[in-house]
């Protein structure tokens, strides 16, 4: 074992056997003194299963996998203006797809990170178990200034699906299992500009060369949009772009664009032009979302569809599509059911995905979601399935 590895398994198991459980103590301990004093430390977080199924047209080729993942939240208030912030994510995967992925447990375990906060505790055959710290952070607001200095979640997107805008934390909506999104190794500074207005410059460092983020973004409202507008670098590029949220009669209108131009010429280099439309509607019990996304990087060559969920993101490349369509419905059918179903097409092989969901409420803080995904082109000449998946997921917050 190597001194760099050996120090992250240190840190990453003193944070999870020593300061969490701690939260947990000091926390009750506010809480039955509630009446005299607030709590300054706090914990919550969630255990959940989720077990799938893979396969082709049939299920004589199913594969099986299972993951065990445990999410623990703690939150210091050092004083009112500052605060420390760090999550741990938890993960035991084993099943047919850990046997049968050469280099499953190094995958999982990579961390593009500036620090790398990920250990592989346990990398067998047939199971792998890892933990990545993927917030962590301190944070100053006095009010007018908000300073954080960490692993943090940096959010310029403002559109529902695709987010040209999301410098910072590019992330993909097919990996539905990842509610709370990726964070980045960043330094960022916002300024209150009044009521829905600041600026902020943040800046991500990277351990590559000319993979670092650096940019600038200002928020403003005029007549019932909010509106914002960025520049700044982007890896290789520079960048700028443009965003909007409002409504056009009842329905919600937003949008984001943004046009990246590169550092410096090479034969490999290219400017490229990512820009998203959404309108969504509640009409009910019903929540209605109709997107588009233009993608001027799209490549010719054909791919496999199936492997969209686990595609790394870049706002430059959201897709792999030129063009693409996505439709979505949700229902709730009573306070403890609801079901939704997202239909994603692109005429590029006439690429289909079919991606319904059903949740069920079991008990308080108890969930249950049944869920599957079909990808489905015509890139072999006939139209036909590239691949299905099938999801049982069980959630305990507490």
């Amino acid at each position: 074992m190597n001194n760099d590895n050996a120090v992250r398994r240190i840190l990453v198991f003193l944070l999870t056997c020593f300061l969490l459980p701690s939260c947990i103590w000091k926390t009750a301990s506010a809480q039955e003194n509630a009446t005299t004093r607030q709590p300054t430390i706090e914990l919550h977080g969630y255990v959940k299963s989720l077990s799938a199924i893979q396969f082709q047209s049939t299920l004589d080729s199913a594969i099986s996998s299972a993951i065990i993942h445990n999410r623990l939240t703690c939150s210091l208030n050092i004083s009112n203006a500052l605060t420390g912030h760090l999550e741990v994510r938890n993960r035991i995967f084993y099943g047919e797809d850990v046997k049968l992925m050469p280099g499953f447990g190094n995958a999982i375990a990579d961390d593009p990170g500036y620090l790398n906060l990920s250990v592989l505790w346990v990398d067998a055959r047939a199971v792998v178990v890892n933990s990545i710290a993927d917030r962590a952070y301190v944070k100053y607001d006095d009010g007018s200034w908000d300073f954080r200095l960490g692993r943090q979640r940096i959010n310029w997107g403002i559109n529902t699906i695709w987010n040209p805008n999301d410098l910072f934390n590019a992330y993909n909506f097919l990996d539905f299992d990842y509610e709370e999104r990726p964070g980045t190794d960043a330094i960022r500074a916002q300024y209150s500009l009044g009521t829905n207005a600041s600026a902020e410059a943040d800046f991500s460092p990277s351990r590559i060369a000319n993979n670092a983020v650096a940019a600038a973004l200002i928020r403003w409202n005029v007549s019932g949009y909010d509106l914002q507008v960025l520049a700044g670098m982007y890896r290789t590029d520079f960048v700028a772009g443009f965003g909007w949220a409002g409504s056009i009669a009842e329905a919600g209108f937003k949008g984001e664009l943004s046009y990246f131009h590169p550092r410096s010429q090479s034969l490999d280099s290219t400017d490229a032009f990512e820009a998203s439309l959404t309108l969504d509607h509640t009409l009910g019990q019903y929540y209605l979302v109709l997107s588009g996304l233009y993608n001027s990087l799209a490549s010719n060559a054909p791919e496999d569809f199936s492997l969209l969920s686990s595609r790394a993101l870049s706002p430059k490349n959201l897709m792999p599509f030129r063009y693409t369509v996505y439709a979505s419905g949700l229902h709730s059918f009573s306070p403890l059911v609801s079901a939704s179903v997202a239909l994603i097409y692109s005429p590029r092989f006439n690429s289909t995905i079919f991606f319904p969901m059903l949740t069920y409420s079991l008990a308080q803080d108890v969930d249950a979601d049944l869920v599957a995904e079909s990808y489905f082109n015509d890139a072999s000449g006939a139209f036909r399935t590239s691949g299905n998946a099938l999801f049982l997921r069980i959630r305990l917050s507490f």
